[in-house]
């Protein structure tokens, strides 16, 4: 049984001129999506996917079908807010809608790549003063050849700033003016568009079907030795032909980060400001080995500056010791574990990131 992409989800919302905070790429499932946090564009404005959840309905492995939420269940209800797939197959999912488009302002904002550090090292103070309506995503990767770039600077390394602004496009175009002047852009293609375009244009970044790797974290500050770790993995990377490489950078803040209390939900979100990511595709087997060591390294490297949360999504799985830290303390953990006793005892559900079920007396 397939469950439902967030292609789908956004379209059926648009209908009725509503979103669901959700991912970024269409052929995401809404389920994993959700069960993990869920974050993107609209974070920063409505919080992540759980924080708009309101209920689910699960089978246990046991065969029952249940209902959680806070008011019915309310251990697990909690647990399935970023504890992953690992108390049952959920099988529905009841969000909070929010009233947004059809028209937003969104595109891309390409800076070459010897300015990347410098504008990377002026968004915290813009994204600490910017509105809630600006989400931002931003994009250190190796410059596909698009004809508006000069072709000097196809395959060269750039930075990608992507604004997503959901607000007056008066404002909207004040603050993209702003954005773009922190250095001399080479491409600006922000303008109004629709939703449902903004939110697939990075569909072409995660071509579904293509082998992958993911790692990533939290940062408590996006400092210069952090930027420059970012910029010097990018860099490093094989860059094999027939294969896309990227380190995205996205700036947290606002509603995911202020509206809600850590401990309210599994997901961990406390003290980060940005979340890191490096991602790369590829279609040929042989390329599995140079990638994965380039991930590797690139999460030694940046473990420095890493935060010991995370969300979950957004990397692969890292080991017992980053399982435990992931949902931000042992408290957390711990609670987690003892659900997972409750509605898993046997650890049926286990081809995951696991979380083993607590010891009963």
């Amino acid at each position: 049984m397939i469950g439902v992409l967030l292609g789908e989800l956004d379209a059926a919302a648009q209908e009725h001129g509503l979103v669901v905070p959700s991912g970024t790429v269409t052929s995401t499932g809404v389920a994993g999506l959700t069960l993990g946090g869920g974050i993107g564009h609209l974070m920063r404005r409505f919080g992540a996917t759980v924080d708009n959840l309101l209920a689910c309905e699960m089978v246990t492995v046991d065969g029952r079908k249940v209902r959680a939420d806070e008011k019915e269940n309310p251990d697990l209800f909690w647990a399935l807010r970023g504890g992953g797939g690992n108390f049952g197959v959920v099988t529905a999912f009841e969000y909070r809608a929010h009233v947004l488009g059809p028209e937003v302002a969104s595109g891309q904002i390409i800076f070459p790549g010897d300015q990347a550090a410098a504008v990377l090292a002026q968004l915290a103070p813009f994204m600490a003063d910017a509105p809630r309506e600006l989400g931002l995503a931003t994009t250190l990767t190796f410059a596909p050849p698009l004809p508006e770039l000069p072709e000097e600077a196809h395959g060269k390394l750039v930075l990608i700033l992507i604004p997503v602004h959901t607000g007056d496009f008066a404002d909207a175009e004040k603050t993209i003016a702003k954005l773009a002047a922190l250095g001399t852009p080479v491409v600006n293609t922000v303008q109004r568009t629709t939703w449902l375009k903004t939110n697939s244009m990075l569909d072409a970044t995660a071509p579904y079907g293509w082998r992958t790797n993911a790692r990533g974290g939290y940062i408590a500050s996006l400092t210069e030795p952090a930027i420059d770790t970012l910029v010097q993995r990018t860099v490093a990377s094989p860059n094999l032909p027939g294969t896309i490489t990227a380190i995205n950078v996205w700036s947290l803040g606002g509603a995911i980060s202020e509206d809600i209390e850590e401990d309210a939900t599994a997901f961990s979100r406390a003290g980060a400001s940005w979340l890191w990511e490096a991602a790369t595709v590829w279609t040929v087997p042989e390329h599995d080995a140079p990638y994965d060591a380039w991930a590797d390294a690139t999460a030694a490297a940046m473990r420095p500056h890493t935060l010991p949360n995370a969300y979950i999504n957004l990397t692969q799985d890292q080991g017992e010791a980053w399982r435990r830290g992931v949902y931000g303390s042992e408290a957390k953990y711990q609670r987690l574990a003892e659900i997972k006793a409750v509605w898993d005892p046997r650890n049926l559900l286990r081809h995951n990131k696991n979380i083993a079920p607590a010891p009963t007396q």
